[in-house]
C-alpha cells in the first residue's frame, strides 16, 4: 500500500513562522512523511530531531542545483542526518534544456549525481510542464542515465499528456509522484490554484493505482497554491486519498 507524504512547499506561508508546530499538525493529520523545500523557521540542524519527534520520514528534499554545486558535501551530510537518501532538483530554467544548452546542463547534473553517490544520496528531477513541449524530458533521460525522476502529474496533465501513460512509459526511471488536482475550467492557467485532491479533473485514483503497480513507495501531496485554507486543504486531500483505497 502506498504511503502518503506532503510537500511542505504547500504550507510555506505557515512554516516560515512555525515549522515545528506545522510539522506536528501534518503528522497529526496522518501523513507519514514530508518532502522539504526549505526549512521555514527552523534550521537544517534542528530538522532531524523535529522529524523524529513527529514520527515523520523525510522522503526527499528539493535543493537547487546552485546550492548543490556550492555545498554538495554539506547537503549530503544534512540528508544523512535526516535519514534521507534522495535529493530532488526542483526546477530548471527552461533555457537550460533547449537544444543548444541541454548537453551542458546534463553534464552538470551528471556531475552532481556522481558527487552525491558516495554519500548514499540519489539525485532526482522534478518536472513542470515545459519539459514535455518538445521532447526535453526524453532528451534529459537519455543524457542523464543515472538520474531518477519525480513526476509531477499535474504539470504532465497541464502539458496535455495523460499522467498514467507517462508513468507507464518511464516506469524504470520514475521513483516518486506528486499528487495534485486541477480546477474544472477552460483554460487552466499557470496561476490557477490547486483544489483538494479528488475534487478536480485529474484522475488521481488512476495515478495512485499505477504508482502502486510500479511499486512507487510514496505519493506526495502538493498544492502550489491551495484553494481555501492550506491546512484544511491538505488534511481533506489525505482523507480523500485514504477513502479511495
Amino acid at each position: 500500500m502506498m504511503k502518503y507524504g506532503l510537500q511542505m512547499y504547500t504550507l510555506r506561508e505557515l512554516t516560515g513562522g512555525d515549522m515545528p508546530g506545522i510539522l506536528k499538525k501534518v503528522a497529526d493529520m496522518g501523513y507519514e512523511g514530508v518532502e522539504l523545500a526549505g526549512f521555514g523557521s527552523s534550521t537544517p540542524e534542528e530538522m532531524p530531531a523535529l522529524l523524529r519527534e513527529n514520527g515523520l520520514s523525510l522522503i526527499s528534499a528539493h535543493i537547487g542545483y546552485q546550492d548543490l554545486q556550492k555545498d554538495g558535501p554539506l547537503w549530503a551530510e544534512r540528508m544523512q542526518a535526516m535519514d534521507c537518501a534522495r535529493i530532488t532538483l526542483p526546477w530548471m530554467d527552461p533555457r537550460r534544456l533547449e537544444a543548444d544548452s541541454i548537453g551542458q546542463t546534463a553534464d552538470m547534473i551528471n556531475e552532481l549525481a556522481e558527487q552525491l553517490k558516495p554519500h548514499g544520496i540519489e539525485l532526482s528531477y522534478h518536472n513542470h510542464d515545459f519539459e514535455f513541449v518538445d521532447g526535453r524530458y526524453d532528451r534529459l533521460m537519455q543524457l542523464c542515465p543515472a538520474l531518477k525522476f519525480e513526476l509531477d502529474t499535474y504539470w504532465v496533465r497541464f502539458a496535455g499528456f495523460d499522467p498514467v501513460e507517462v508513468m507507464k512509459r518511464y516506469a524504470d526511471r520514475i521513483v516518486l509522484v506528486h499528487l495534485k488536482d486541477m480546477l474544472d475550467k477552460d483554460p487552466v492557467t499557470h496561476e490557477d490554484p490547486n483544489p483538494v485532491l479528488m475534487t478536480g479533473t485529474v484522475d488521481v485514483a488512476a495515478i495512485v493505482g499505477q504508482a502502486e503497480a510500479m511499486r512507487i513507495p510514496w505519493g506526495i501531496v502538493e498544492m502550489d497554491r491551495p484553494v481555501g485554507d492550506p491546512l484544511a486543504a491538505v488534511e481533506e486531500s489525505l482523507r480523500n486519498l485514504k477513502k479511495a483505497e
